[in-house]
């Protein structure tokens, strides 16, 4: 049987609440801990955000337990979940659920709200414990647990730092075997990235701040975010430092400073940490260029904090942010793969379809690729071998039943029909690859007749990454 909630149960608390949204009100919280604290004279009242103290995420951790108090009347927002490669579900949020929560030993009750307010959607727990001392240990313990990620990394959104199960899951599959560079360029990458999180007495001894910046540079799909997450998963795991992802600065209500000054504070409380900021020249604005070097540069300490910012267009980035050493002191250029890249490219999916009987993949093709593809980028590449094995699915599923083709054990790229495939799909991606080049002269051509005519320049769209080599 389900645990009593007097003198106060659920539909009460909801009562209050609608009472207190349906008033000239003036702080939410305070409003509804006065109704707690009326209702249980002889409790203490803990307040505590989601974001901050999770108690339910510690419980179903196995550090507690919890047990929801008058299902019927407790106020839920059901969501119905669909995400990519996982089964779709039924999700429910409390808006106003009172739980039954136990730990080691001490039973406190916790009311778990959500509502609406101005700029943010609040999600506070009302917690009564018999003692300070009691929900201080609960806390304290929970809120030692929900500081550090536990396959979730962390991501701002806009307006608030959040954990990323989704975004952990992409970093989790990526691999520096998947990212193809220049050899030397690839040592010195890991070299300077995890080599800092061990470098700090160097740094000290030399007398200067243990932090430093580094910026990918290059088109779009030639690799960038593809070493982002590689790095990001190397870094977590050997070095088990806490990594941060900014994906958007825009802030409607406190404007984009607000956030900066949060994305700063989150880094400079987890530090050492990697702070990431991709496609940093449309997220640090000439509104907020000062604000950002003075968080960079300020008083305040940016030991243990690796920036990563990647761009499309380094020149369009602030010469403060981009040629100052003490702000971003390495720089690496992605440009387009050459022929050995390329080829090396090809020979990453010839070992990832090595195990699949059907496709046939001669080590020849990997050269007729790289010759094939002159001026193409990863995600080119990439676009290239997915378009291919896509026609090569089709084909295999109209092959009728007990014809099916063994795997071909020539070599020659003639009977070779992985080849066959591949190779009218080059000119149709270069002809769109052309496409876009024409495309992007003509915008340029009226940038520059805007600009010699005085009229107030319109930014440009910016270009979507296709895609990477992961």
């Amino acid at each position: 049987m389900a645990p009593s909630a007097a003198p106060m149960d659920v539909a009460a608390g909801i009562a209050a609440t609608t009472t207190h949204f349906s008033s000239t009100r003036v702080y939410t919280e305070v409003s509804l801990a006065q109704a707690f604290r009326a209702a249980y004279p002889g409790k203490h009242l803990s307040i505590s955000q989601k974001s901050n103290i999770d108690i339910l995420k510690y419980a179903k951790a196995g550090h507690a337990t919890y047990e929801e108090i008058d299902p019927e009347s407790s106020l839920k927002l059901s969501l119905f979940v669909q995400k990519h490669n996982h089964p779709k579900y039924l999700q429910e949020k409390d808006l106003m659920t009172a739980y039954k929560y136990t730990y080691q030993g001490t039973e406190h009750m916790a009311f778990v709200t959500r509502w609406e307010e101005r700029y943010s959607t609040s999600k506070t727990t009302f917690m009564l414990s018999p003692s300070k001392t009691a929900a201080d240990a609960l806390l304290t313990a929970a809120g030692e647990y929900c500081s550090v990620s536990h396959n979730e990394m962390w991501m701002f959104d806009r307006t608030e730092w959040s954990k990323s199960t989704e975004l952990w899951d992409s970093v989790a599959n990526a691999s520096w075997d998947d990212v193809v560079l220049e050899p030397s360029m690839k040592t010195a990458l890991q070299r300077d990235v995890e080599g800092f999180f061990g470098a700090r007495p160097i740094y000290n001894a030399l007398q200067v701040p243990w932090k430093r910046g580094v910026i990918f540079h290059g088109p779009p799909g030639t690799g960038k975010t593809c070493t982002i997450k590689a790095l990001l998963n190397a870094v977590s795991r050997s070095s088990g430092v806490q990594c941060l992802y900014v994906k958007s600065t825009s802030n409607q209500y406190q404007g984009p400073e607000a956030a900066l000054r949060d994305i700063f504070e989150k880094a400079r409380a987890v530090a050492p940490c990697v702070l990431v900021f991709e496609d940093v020249d449309s997220l640090i604005t000439p509104k907020v260029r000062s604000y950002f070097l003075n968080e960079i540069d300020g008083l305040e300490s940016n030991d243990g904090i690796l920036m990563v910012a990647s761009t499309n267009h380094l020149d369009r980035l602030d010469a403060g942010i981009a040629k100052r050493p003490s702000r971003f002191d390495r720089k690496y250029h992605f440009g387009l793969p050459g022929a050995a890249a390329r080829a090396a490219y090809s020979a990453h999916w010839r070992r990832k379809l090595a195990a699949n009987p059907r496709i046939a993949f001669p080590e020849a093709l990997d050269g007729a690729l790289a010759a094939a593809t002159e001026g193409f980028s990863f995600a080119y590449l990439k676009e290239l071998f997915v378009a291919s094995l896509l026609l090569m699915a089709h084909r295999i599923q109209e092959e009728k039943e007990g014809e099916e083709k063994e795997k071909e054990d020539g070599q020659e790229l003639e009977t070779c029909e992985l080849w066959r495939i591949l190779e009218p799909q080059v000119a149709v991606l270069r002809e769109e690859m052309e496409a876009e080049e024409r495309e992007r002269e003509e915008e340029e051509r009226k940038e520059a007749e805007r600009k010699a005519k005085g009229e107030d320049t319109v930014e440009e769209e910016e270009e979507s990454e296709k895609g990477c080599c992961c």
